[in-house]
């Protein structure tokens, strides 16, 4: 509890009672709470449309921060609830947007320098569908964070800045909108949020071997992943250091959003 804000993200609760859950706002109110947050900011905030769900649900991010030319200005991005019954990431990445900007407004020398430098954008649902209706997958059951296009199973991947094709063709609506959206920014760095473990995970989540578990599949910026996964294991006073892992090394993970990004766009 910080700032009379509670997140339970370890309690079960039988799905009859999980969408009553007050802890947790609903699709529609977590969208409603980021335009109202770009209304009472406009100084340093505004909204952005990344695409409509499969079942027409707005996917919603928010930018915060340095207002430079993408390509001068550093772009982070934070999301939440690709899968939809981990609603707390939602919850997080949303009480982030509202702790930053009360801090600005409160003068907080040290977000407010934060906020001058960089762009920071943060979209607490990517699954609008899921989270509704508190599923993992989309609402065909699609579990969007092993639906981006792998470079192992696709070797000839390639890269954005190369022209490389994207391979949109088969994948869920939500995917190919977060695709497109992301290959407009510039991401230097992301953060996706996630329940069930508490640990940082970094690339490669898949492996040419195919190994299931305890396999390590580093990637170039191995040694920078680490030091960034430390890091926040060791800002964090219920983690430490041994709290990070190598995505392959935990489990295997095909389609991963994290991968894609990394191998496609660059984004640490």
């Amino acid at each position: 509890q910080q700032d009379e804000f509670v997140l339970v993200a370890g309690e079960y609760q039988p799905t009859g009672r999980r969408s009553n859950n007050p802890l947790y706002l609903s699709d529609a109110a977590i969208n409603e709470r980021l335009l109202a947050l770009a209304a009472e900011n406009w100084d340093i905030c505004r909204p952005d449309y990344v695409g409509l769900s499969t079942q027409g649900r707005d996917m919603l991010a928010l930018r915060l921060g340095a207002s430079g030319a993408a390509a001068t200005v550093p772009e982070l991005l934070l999301t939440g609830a690709i899968h939809g019954d981990e609603r707390p990431s939602a919850m997080m990445a949303l009480r982030f947007a509202e702790y930053l900007l009360e801090a600005h407004a409160a003068g907080n020398a040290r977000v407010c320098s934060l906020l001058d430098k960089v762009a920071i954008w943060i979209m607490p649902m990517v699954n609008p569908d899921g989270l509704a209706a508190v599923t993992r997958g989309n609402s065909r059951n699609k579990d969007l964070n092993r639906d981006f296009p792998d470079g192992i199973i696709i070797p000839t991947l390639g890269t954005y800045a190369a022209a490389s094709p994207m391979y949109q063709a088969g994948r869920q609506l939500e995917t190919r909108a977060l695709m497109r959206w992301c290959a407009s920014r510039r991401f230097s760095a992301a953060l996706h949020l996630h329940t069930g473990a508490r640990l940082v995970c970094y690339p490669y989540g898949n492996n040419a071997a195919g190994i299931v578990k305890s396999y390590y599949s580093a990637t170039p910026d191995d040694t920078l992943f680490r030091r960034l996964a430390r890091g926040y294991a060791m800002a964090n006073t219920a983690m430490n250091a041994s709290d990070i892992i190598n995505g392959s090394e935990w489990y295997i993970c095909n389609g991963e959003f994290a991968d894609w990004q990394y191998r496609y766009l660059g984004t640490l």
